[in-house]
């Protein structure tokens, strides 16, 4: 398995101190060349020189420096203009760096372009019967498909591996665990709990990555990292964050430049239960649920209003998680996905409702919320990297 570089230390320029020349061959002796005044004036001369220099040098360096959030983070093949997948022509490819400039959150993106294309399906994981973790990559919704990413990074997958399990749960007839939560996660019989077996070769190594992925996508997907049925999924994506965040798994920007107060006011689902194909008929499920949204109201979060979002842009980072504010009476977010940089704009990765299929925005983030009805703004959340990748990325808690 590959390993992105750590980020590297910033350093200050060394600033020269008139460094040494090599001696010319005089035709006066030691002594004079020693303690001519012309030669020492020379000496000081330099010294100063070097001195402006190095002044000069690191002037034009923080003047020609950008945050590292607003620098677009992927080097690119000569005439490609960042959109386009891995894969393909040598002119169309993306190139994903490794050593240099390898942070967590461009290994999320580069996860999430191995989607492009990929259909956009609302309601993959509703089913009958029991709750399970559902595994579909091959049509996904807005929310699936932060999840999805954000499960394969935590598995240590690459993107160039995603192929290679997109095929796998391609050809299972059920991508889904076997019991829930408990026993087995997935339908080859090779559970999570055997990815603590043994490191000595008893599981094979990508048995072990697959267990790994749906044990990451369940503590993403499910209050308190765990399926206990329906209700145990976190429905709204405002409580999605903050479990998450509670877990150490992401951390909210609360803070952002002009943001503002979003008490959580949560009642859509108990309201709308039709809507709902587990919900509806079900009063008792219905109650407990009204009670899950009640525990919501004393919460507030805080948002960036549609007309704020160009001037936080440089606070925020690739791979961030952004949420659509919606003005529906009772929900929260009615849309997600990932922050992705371009000529030093923020643009959106997601899986679009407009287009159909996982996409990065047509404009940049600021302008393509303007047209979209019924959005006020956005959340924004920063994906932490697992403790036992925290280092190879550079980021800590």
């Amino acid at each position: 398995m590959h390993s992105f570089g750590g980020k590297k230390r910033d350093r200050k320029p060394r600033i020269p101190g008139g460094g040494q020349s090599s001696r010319r061959r005089e035709a006066s002796s030691p002594r004079d060349r020693c303690w001519s005044p012309n030669l020492w004036f020379r000496i000081f001369l330099l010294f100063v020189l070097g001195l402006t220099g190095g002044f000069v040098y690191v002037t034009l360096s923080a003047g020609n420096a950008l945050p590292a959030c607003a620098r677009d983070p992927v080097r690119t093949a000569a005439g490609d203009d960042g959109f386009h997948a891995q894969g393909g022509s040598k002119e169309g490819r993306r190139i994903v760096p490794v050593a240099v400039g390898g942070s967590y959150g461009n290994h999320l993106i580069a996860l999430g372009e191995t989607f492009l294309g990929t259909p956009y399906v609302g309601g993959t994981l509703e089913g009958e019967g029991e709750e399970q973790v559902v595994v579909n990559l091959e049509e996904m919704d807005c929310t699936t498909f932060v999840e999805y990413v954000l499960a394969l990074a935590a598995a240590g997958v690459q993107p160039d591996e995603v192929s290679l399990f997109r095929a796998f749960f391609k050809e299972e007839q059920e991508a889904v665990s076997k019991g829930c939560p408990h026993g087995d996660v997935y339908t080859g019989g090779e559970g999570v709990g055997a990815v603590e077996a043994t490191t000595a070769g008893e599981v094979p190594v990508d048995a072990q990555r697959r267990a790994l992925f749906l044990q990451e996508l369940e503590q993403y997907r499910y209050r308190g990292g765990r399926c206990m049925g329906y209700l145990s999924r976190l429905h709204y994506f405002s409580e999605w964050l903050l479990d998450n965040e509670q877990r150490g798994r992401l951390q909210i920007l609360r803070n952002l430049p002009g943001a503002e107060p979003l008490p959580l006011e949560l009642n859509f689902m108990s309201t709308h239960s039709h809507l709902y194909s587990r919900l509806e008929g079900e009063s008792a499920l219905v109650d407990s649920l009204r009670v899950l949204e009640q525990n919501l109201a004393t919460t507030t979060l805080s948002y960036l209003p549609n007309s704020e979002i160009a001037t936080a842009e440089a606070h925020l980072q690739e791979g961030d998680i952004i949420a659509f504010v919606t003005e529906v009476k009772g929900l929260d977010v009615s849309h997600t996905g990932l922050a992705t940089f371009h000529q030093n704009r923020l643009f959106l990765l997601h899986a679009s409702t407009r287009r159909h299929k996982v996409e990065r925005s047509p404009q940049a983030l600021s302008d393509y919320v303007l047209g979209m009805k019924g959005v006020k703004g956005i959340l924004v959340a920063r994906p932490l990297a697992p403790k036992k990748t925290q280092r190879n990325f550079g980021q800590s808690k």
